[in-house]
């Protein structure tokens, strides 16, 4: 049997100089479901419908129904092609002229194939040098566009002309700048025309190398026409030697059933094809829901955060707003005239404790400061050791009823002390008076003078503008920050 064979040739591209067609404009590429998603405007605020997860299982079931059928219709085709095969091969071995007449057809049609790469590999130097060509072209007539003269000659000549000038005319300094100027830009262009000459040279030889290749795919044009001439031929021997042979009355038959097939086979391999599609978009359509769920999830967080924000600002408000009802400086205030009354306190005993006949009586005393209330029933009271300078405090229960301690033991120093006049303060007062950038008084006589500078200090407390307090929560919020720099730091010097 003679098989299917080309019987023209295809015709040589035009050497004419043509407008090349439009190439079609390439397809952009599909955007992910993050990008749609992304780009999709919708209220956030409101529920997103849900897209539930593709049902992979029912997609395999499918497509194993579909590979079921094409393995079907394959074995049939196979069935077909094997007896096909089978009619080939008798009629070769039955007769030995058919098979002297198809060896002769295949080695033309190898000769054309061998053709065939041949002039592809011309077609393809030729186009190569086209190319280089072009670019040569391109940078020539850039190079031309650039240069006033084109050889060396013609640059020399205008050289020699403005030297003369410069020599033998009378001109001003800035004429003769110029034409100095002149001559060193002909002489820098001096390598530009060189440049020219060189892409002059490239042009003529690709421009000849272009005629060489025409010359060559006219010859294997002219080769390749012969040899399908030739196959030609042979093939009208094979068919005068197949029509008495009664084995190939079935192979139109069997070739028709064999085409089905295979188009059978393409609907399956379409209609899975179009399956993988659908699934596809089912699963794109649900990492779209997922992304516009993040998207909502992401929407929520920065509204509650704002919401928040808002809150804090308004507690921030109104915590501003309660400042600034208090009095400037009030605790400083408050401070000094308990400086003041403890002083007064203080001179007051010690001049009681000077005094043997004094009444010391805790009960009869009109103001007590070596104690504290502390709520609840508790007073913190001062308790006088034997050899300690500094009052230790301990505390009473009760309801206030009750008398407090009181002992009036004595160490020689003590008594020392308050025969001299020296006042021994508490840790607490000192540290008041530090408060204020004043000094305690250290004796009775200092007294007077300390009481006036506390009143001064009240006095000059009061004159002060107010000066806003730091508000809580940004304290919290910067303690926050340091802690976490802190671990930051820690971190990466653990991990160096």
């Amino acid at each position: 049997m003679a098989e299917a064979e080309e019987t023209t040739t295809a015709p040589a591209p035009q050497e004419t100089a043509a407008a090349p067609a439009e190439e079609p404009a390439k397809e952009a590429p599909k955007k992910t479901p993050d990008e749609l998603a992304a780009e999709e405007d919708i209220d956030l605020s409101k529920p997103i419908p849900v897209v539930p997860q593709p049902d992979n299982a029912a997609y395999k079931r499918r497509n194993d129904e579909v590979d079921g059928r094409i393995k079907e219709l394959k074995d049939q085709r196979q069935a077909i092609q094997d007896e096909i095969n089978a009619i080939n091969d008798s009629q070769s071995s039955a007769n030995s002229e058919f098979g002297r007449e198809r060896a002769v057809m295949t080695q033309l049609r190898a000769e054309k194939e061998r053709l065939v790469a041949e002039r592809k590999a011309i077609y393809d130097a030729r186009n190569a040098a086209q190319e280089v060509l072009e670019r040569s072209q391109s940078a020539m007539r850039k190079l031309r566009s650039d240069l006033k003269f084109t050889n060396v000659e013609d640059i020399e000549q205008e050289i020699a002309k403005l030297r003369y000038k410069q020599e033998t005319e009378s001109m001003s300094l800035a004429a003769e700048k110029a034409i100095i100027k002149d001559i060193e830009a002909l002489q820098a262009s001096k390598k530009v025309v060189s440049q020219f000459a060189e892409q002059q040279s490239a042009v003529k030889t690709n421009r000849d190398s272009r005629e060489t290749y025409r010359t060559q795919i006219d010859a294997k044009n002219k080769e390749l026409n012969d040899v399908t001439q030739r196959i030609q031929a042979q093939r009208e021997v094979m068919n005068k030697i197949n029509e008495g042979n009664t084995a190939k009355q079935r192979m139109p038959e069997l070739l028709k059933n064999r085409n089905e097939i295979r188009k059978q086979v393409d609907g399956c391999y379409a209609e899975k094809k179009a399956i993988y599609l659908e699934q596809t978009e089912a699963w794109n359509a649900h990492k779209k829901y997922l992304a516009l769920y993040r998207r909502q999830v992401q929407f929520r967080r920065e509204e509650e955060r704002k919401a928040r924000a808002e809150e804090d600002e308004a507690r921030r408000a109104a915590w501003i707003e309660e400042q600034m009802k208090k009095t400037p400086y009030e605790e400083e205030q408050n401070l000094c005239d308990f400086l003041v009354n403890y002083l007064e306190t203080t001179v007051a005993n010690m001049n009681a404790a000077s005094n043997p006949g004094a009444d010391i009586a805790e009960e009869s005393k009109p103001a007590d400061t070596s104690g504290m209330d502390l709520g609840n029933g508790t007073v913190l009271t001062a308790k006088k050791a034997y050899d300690d300078d500094l009052h230790q405090f301990v505390s009473t229960k009760g309801t206030g009823n009750k008398k407090k301690r009181n002992r009036n033991r004595q160490s020689k120093r003590q008594s020392k002390s308050v025969a001299a006049g020296a006042i021994r303060h508490t840790m607490e007062s000192l540290s008041d008076f530090a408060m204020l950038d004043l000094a305690a008084p250290g004796t009775l006589a200092d007294v007077p003078a300390s009481i006036e500078e506390l009143k001064a200090k009240k006095a000059w407390y009061a004159e002060q503008p107010r000066k806003m307090p730091e508000y809580p929560g940004d304290r919290r919020r910067s303690e926050r920050g340091e802690r976490g720099e802190r671990a930051e730091r820690a971190e990466r010097a653990q991990r160096a």
